[in-house]
């Protein structure tokens, strides 16, 4: 069943005191909020009640709101039950016929034998007698599966008032001059820090250049003196 709701939040108590009301049980919730506010909120209900109360409680689920989806789909265990009890019987009777074996037997071996094949007889007896209480809950349960959902999308964020909006855009700019500054700062500390080396740097570097030009530059010929007559 699916259903549309004003308030996923209501519906979800209105459903809580519903089942409570029927003497059911809630196997599973799950509330899916949307990541934004164009989706619809949606929340999926898992519910076990008795049989007898099935049509009751669809009847009351209805009435939370709008019905978009009503199914319903039913499973005959009828002969998965007679079959399971016919093998029941058939297992006790075995188990029976083996335990008069074991008091009669006299030998060690054949008593081992008997005790191995008992245990296996009683392991079916347990498997089977489980798979028989699972059916006849089935049968004495009805489980539905509710989807609520939101009649409209989740209410927007209203967008904060432009006073608010100054206000905050004040704070972000004086606290990035803040840490400008104190970046500036820090960088003055490690310049003044490292400054005997920048130094030595930079003389070295001034030095080297005065070297290079000092070799690189062309040497002027001094003009020789006329040759005499």
């Amino acid at each position: 069943m699916s259903v549309v709701v004003k308030s996923i939040d209501t519906s979800t108590k209105s459903v809580t005191d519903i089942v409570k009301k029927q003497q059911g049980d809630i196997l599973g919730f799950q509330n899916q909020k949307p990541p934004d506010s164009s989706i619809r909120q949606t929340a999926t209900v898992e519910i076990r009640v008795p049989q007898e109360r099935l049509e009751t409680t669809l009847d009351a689920l209805a009435k939370l709101g709008t019905v978009q989806n009503r199914g319903l789909t039913a499973e005959d265990v009828t002969s998965q039950l007679v079959d399971n009890e016919a093998r029941l019987k058939n297992l006790r009777k075995s188990e029976e016929m083996v335990l008069k074996i074991m008091e009669r037997s006299g030998s060690v071996g054949d008593v081992l034998k008997a005790s191995q094949e008992l245990s296996n007889i009683r392991e079916s007896i347990e498997r089977i007698d489980a798979q028989l209480k699972s059916l006849r809950n089935q049968v004495a349960y009805s489980t539905i599966s509710l989807t609520l959902e939101a009649a409209v999308s989740a209410q927007q964020t209203p967008e904060p008032a432009l006073g608010l909006r100054v206000q905050e855009t004040w704070g972000k700019a004086t606290h990035s001059v803040g840490e400008l500054t104190l970046g500036l700062f820090a960088l003055s500390i490690w310049l003044l820090a490292f400054s005997p080396y920048l130094v030595l740097i930079g003389a070295a570097v001034y030095g080297f250049n005065r070297f290079k030009k000092q070799h690189s530059a062309p040497k002027i010929q001094e003009p020789k003196p006329p040759a005499a007559n």
